[in-house]
């Protein structure tokens, strides 16, 4: 069976992150003030930039920069070929590491991108939706459950306040994005069976969209009514106060896991970790490799629930 080697190789490097980002003694390594380098990373080519190898990034921690990795992806292959499941393991990346951060008290830096890539990424899977050969809404569901995850508990890993202020500044300004995936939403409910796993999907989905619709309704109508008294249009900073102002009589949701990810399941991937223990036993049989203490060709290869393991 021919593999393309760029998904093989694109599915291992992400479910080799993702099992990191598993573990709270890696997140520990990964999130250590003493152990802060410059990674380097290629930024590809798109429309309003050239492909660049970014070695001028500042020296942070590990965990930062699997977080700039990760949205780079994000940001870079809105493409209608790139596979879905890239896209929810991505998100499943940046869930762990954003839970640990929120557990931890530790502060992002860079989480603009992070969160306007999250926005496009939604605003590109529902125009194109009719596109896909699978549903959108599961990974509608994982981008809704991180975007709860800022809304709620933003102001334990945000930077600053201000930076909070300007989190419910940019969910405002780009709530057009929420009304079409409720509209999406709300055309899937009325076509699908109750029973269905599609119709629950959309179900939790619209569930979910709870605190956004709140935020951006309580705002916008102090916006109105603003302009309405002052008959003039509000500038950044005065949307700002307002939404500061609105704080106290703000209830969100508490949703269940947004502080909490379930454990990766690998039974999901089993067939893809057959195809490299075939792809090494193959390998190694046609090298007929014997180093003295493992005889590769005579070897087979045991599917652990954790890891694979080469036993003689």
């Amino acid at each position: 069976m021919l593999v393309d080697p760029g998904l093989f190789n694109g599915r291992l490097c992400l479910l080799s992150l993702l099992r990191l980002t598993d573990d709270v003694f890696v997140q520990n390594t990964l999130h250590d003030p003493h152990n802060i380098s410059v990674v380097p990373l290629f930024r590809p080519a798109m429309l309003h930039r050239p492909a660049v190898f970014d070695c001028k990034r500042p020296s942070c921690t590990l965990g930062s920069t699997a977080l700039d990795l990760v949205t780079e992806l994000l940001v870079s292959h809105l493409r209608v070929g790139y596979p879905l499941e890239f896209h929810e393991l991505s998100l499943g990346i940046v869930h762990r590491i954003l839970a640990y951060q929120k557990n931890r008290c530790i502060r992002m830096s860079h989480w603009q991108m992070l969160f306007n890539a999250m926005l496009s990424l939604m605003r590109f899977l529902l125009s194109h939706e009719s596109k896909f050969s699978t549903s959108i809404f599961p990974l509608c569901f994982r981008i809704i459950i991180v975007i709860n995850l800022f809304l709620t508990f933003g102001d334990t890993f945000l930077p600053s306040g201000e930076a909070y202020d300007l989190l419910y500044y940019e969910l405002v300004r780009q709530d057009s994005v929420f009304t079409q995936l409720n509209a999406a939403v709300e055309r899937r409910i009325a076509k699908e069976d109750k029973n269905s796993p599609d119709w629950e999907m959309a179900e939790r989905v619209r569930n979910h969209l709870a605190n956004p619709f709140n935020i951006v309704n309580t705002v916008k109508a102090k916006i109105e009514e603003k302009v309405e008294a002052t008959g003039e249009d509000l500038q950044p900073d005065q949307i700002i106060d307002l939404i500061r102002a609105s704080f106290e009589t703000l209830s969100l949701r508490l949703y269940d896991g947004l502080t909490t990810v379930a454990p990766y399941d690998d039974s999901v991937h089993i067939p893809f970790f057959l195809l490299i223990a075939t792809s090494l036993q193959n390998e190694a049989e046609k090298r007929k490799i014997t180093d003295g203490v493992f005889d590769y060709p005579r070897s087979h290869f045991r599917l652990g629930s954790e890891n694979l393991v080469l036993i003689q």
